[in-house]
């Protein structure tokens, strides 16, 4: 069952009614996702435990694939998608498990040597600094999942959070890394550029480049906000209640530099960050996830010419619960709604929400509209992609439940 709630200017008694659509919001357009089904992970014991999901096809079917770290016991994995095209109803195929080092913290997916299939990094603590990679031998179409044996390839990394862009616009995705920090030490940026040869087994990276990027990084979010043509940053900083930019001034392919960072302010304890098209502008704006306010904040993109990043104030939405990641996507109004002025598409955000147990959903240019996807235990992470190739985008989520919970786009 989805639980709508809120219109403009939502109340914390709109996000605790279990009320229909209809009954939430005057002629709200019918949730854009069929009823949620939930599918038990098939892992080893111990128990599993899972922390972090993605979401890359790798086996080259066209259809989205599955990345899960669990970090109590220190595996990844990786299973592969199964739904038939246009079907009503998730189906997950046969998965994998491997062993991590201690204390993984994120993963991460892109194709590192051009092959076509996402190959796999991992991040851990600053205790024990170090990035991992599993290359992806997965067949073209196999029913399988293969990734050849984890090889570390910095040992020196300061850094938890992974993200992959084109910085220095060679066309091969390069690894950021965000690191926490805390006062009176800042957070910071790393930057490693692919330098992996086409069709190699190993990956490798130049040297490390680092920027200061705030107090208390925690996501990262890569985007072109100065319609510049190159792949600017944006992390969240929890500990000063900022969003810091960086703007890409890269000239030289072997060199990334970054402008000093902006800040934006945001609700208190921002957690997750993704850059979306809010406002139908054709620039990225920003939202993110405020955890210790509750609250998404919409951060709008206010550039007017390249070299230099504006975002507007931020306008918070409550949404209750402990927000976490944060994820986008659109769905397409012509199908929810009867009248011909709600039709075209729309952004959608979807954030793990801790204490409620569910996914809530907000939907529309302001973000005034949500309703809650409900799970069966803590939400921990969530993803959105198209899960059964119909051209439109699903919502994914895992729980503390060691479930995978797949809501598919009506």
């Amino acid at each position: 069952m989805i639980a709508a709630c809120g219109d403009d200017g939502p109340s914390q008694s709109d996000i605790d009614a279990n009320t229909s659509p209809a009954d939430a919001v005057p002629d709200a357009p019918l949730p854009p996702f069929m009823d949620a089904v939930e599918l038990a992970l098939d892992t080893s014991s111990p128990p599993f435990n899972p922390a972090h999901l993605i979401t890359a096809d790798f086996n080259r079917d066209g259809k989205e694939d599955f990345a899960i770290l669990e970090r109590q016991f220190d595996r990844l994995l990786v299973i592969l998608n199964a739904t038939p095209t246009g079907a009503g109803r998730p189906t997950l195929g046969q998965q994998i498990e491997a062993p991590l080092l201690l204390n993984p913290i994120r993963i991460a997916a892109a194709d590192l040597n051009g092959d076509s299939k996402p190959d796999l990094v991992v991040t851990y603590g600053t205790t024990d600094p170090k990035v991992s990679v599993f290359m992806n031998s997965t067949p073209t179409m196999g029913i399988t999942p293969r990734f050849e044996n984890r090889v570390e390839v910095d040992t020196t990394l300061d850094g938890e959070i992974p993200a992959f862009g084109d910085i220095n616009g060679d066309g091969a995705p390069d690894l950021v890394v965000g690191s926490f920090g805390n006062t009176p030490t800042p957070g910071k940026v790393t930057i490693l550029l692919d330098t992996t040869a086409h069709g190699a087994t190993a990956a490798t990276f130049g040297s490390k480049v680092e920027l200061t990027a705030g107090f208390g990084v925690n996501a990262i979010a890569i985007a072109d906000f100065d319609d510049d043509g190159k792949q600017d940053i944006a992390v969240t900083n929890v500990v000063s209640d900022r969003v810091s930019v960086l703007r890409n001034t890269t000239t030289n392919a072997s060199t990334p530099t970054f402008a000093p960072p902006i800040e934006v302010p945001t609700a208190m304890g921002p957690s997750g960050i993704v850059a979306v098209d809010l406002d139908l502008d054709g620039r990225r704006d920003l939202a993110v996830t405020a955890r210790d306010a509750n609250m998404v904040s919409r951060l709008i993109n206010t550039t007017t010419a390249s070299g230099s990043i504006a975002f507007a104030t931020p306008t918070d939405r409550p949404v209750g619960g402990w927000p976490s990641s944060i994820a986008a996507g659109v769905h397409d109004r012509a199908q929810h709604h009867g009248h011909g002025e709600h039709h075209g598409f729309l952004p959608f955000i979807a954030a793990a929400n801790d204490a409620r147990d569910a996914i809530t959903v907000l939907y529309g240019v302001s973000l005034s509209r949500y309703y809650d996807i409900p799970l069966t235990a803590s939400a921990r992470h969530v993803v959105v992609a198209d899960f059964n190739n119909d051209g439109k985008d699903d919502v994914a989520a895992i729980a503390s439940s060691a479930a995978l919970t797949i809501a598919l786009a009506r």
